[in-house]
């Protein structure tokens, strides 16, 4: 049971890549205070009743976890190992994968179960009572959504940098710890603060809280995510989409002019404008900002891979070749598509088809030098 992408980002609109859009920020544009209170949609301010996270503070047992053998390692190699193992010893990856769960580093610990963010959370406070330098990291991974909400659901994906971890030749190298079955080789990266991990956190339990339908305490979430970490445009977007869904497509606006002034060229705040405009009636400016919108989408590869992935997630394995096809016009040598779509002829009955397919990515995965995956079970480490 592999794991999957960390921490769920709310998109009003399915976008990737960059492209540059002229913005007018609205003269009658809402005031941040107002839409930090919610008052709009509930009548009145949604109370402050989020409880303070402790999202990486160990317990008595993670500390005896750790203690002895883990901790008697000499140098940082051989802790992470006997971390990692001790770990696999003790089935900590064995069935407890749940993907709406989302938890402290402590609650996880003593579950053993959790989602991805649970598990990074998990083994980052782990590392840290062992002596190593472990961060949380961000990859910037081909989006991936599904249908949910009424809205497209995007993940992000988390993981955990451990410096010095690993013996390369004569010197150390850093190690990327991941809780999920998927290829982030070729992917940018980058070391986010505590703070943007917590507010990930955050924003996990309101789209949980979402999905449950518990609007006011999804709200109370967000907002906490946004006060943990108010450069962080996505979660603007969120709240844009949150409004949007409501009916109140001035704060959407205004939200997604937020995230704009973070992120000139961010395309799902962009796209969140689109839908908001269209709300308004304000038709021809909907339309300019989708049809800017589009014609990213239309040039990006990995827009039309998403899709695909979509389909095939659907089982319209049909849908499915079609898209990657696409996605295969403008870049032939990204193994992952050649995978995907040798996987949905398979599922054709297309042997022959996706013998192709699965060679081809063979071969581009072989010039790019990627090694199979060390995993535990189907888990990747």
């Amino acid at each position: 049971m592999p794991f999957r992408i960390a921490s769920f980002v709310l998109f009003a609109a399915l976008t990737a890549g960059c492209q540059v859009l002229h913005v007018e920020v609205p003269g009658d544009a809402v005031a941040v205070e107002q839409l930090l209170s919610g008052e709009a949609v509930f009548g009145a301010p949604v109370p402050d009743n989020v409880a303070d996270a402790a999202l990486i503070e160990p317990d008595a047992g993670m500390r005896e976890f750790v203690a002895g053998r883990v901790l008697a390692g000499k140098t940082s190699v051989a802790r992470l190992a006997r971390l990692l193992g001790k770990l696999v010893e003790e089935e900590y990856f064995a069935q407890g994968y749940r993907p709406s769960l989302t938890q402290n580093a402590a609650d996880t610990f003593a579950a053993k179960a959790g989602n991805c963010l649970s598990y990074t959370n998990m083994f980052v406070a782990l590392a840290r009572l062992a002596g190593l330098d472990a961060r949380f990291q961000i990859v910037d991974v081909p989006p991936r959504f599904d249908a949910d909400l009424g809205l497209l659901l995007r993940n992000t994906h988390i993981n955990v940098l451990v410096t010095n971890g690993e013996v390369r030749g004569m010197n150390r190298g850093d190690v990327t710890v991941d809780f999920n079955a998927i290829d982030t080789t070729d992917y940018p990266k980058r070391v986010v603060s505590d703070a943007h991990a917590l507010a990930l956190y955050y924003n996990n339990l309101s789209v949980e809280r979402w999905r449950d339908g518990h609007r006011r305490e999804a709200f109370a979430y967000l907002r906490r995510a946004l006060e943990t970490d108010v450069r962080n445009a996505n979660l603007w977007v969120n709240l844009g989409a949150f409004y949007s869904k409501h009916g109140f497509y001035r704060h959407a606006i205004s939200a997604h002019h937020q995230a704009l002034k973070i992120e000139r060229f961010n395309r799902p705040a962009m796209g969140g404008l689109a839908v908001a405009y269209d709300g308004l009636g304000q038709h021809a400016l909907a339309t300019r900002y989708a049809q800017r919108v589009q014609s990213y989408r239309k040039r990006n590869p990995y827009y039309h891979f998403a899709l695909a992935q979509v389909a095939f997630d659907q089982l319209s394995y049909g849908e499915s070749v079609a898209f990657v096809e696409r996605a295969l016009e403008l870049k032939r040598d990204d193994h992952r598509f050649h995978r995907l779509k040798g996987r949905a002829h398979e599922m054709l009955g297309e042997p022959e088809a996706a013998q192709a397919s699965h060679a081809l990515a063979e071969r581009y995965e072989q010039r790019k030098g990627i090694a199979p995956a060390a995993r535990v079970g189907d888990r990747l480490l």
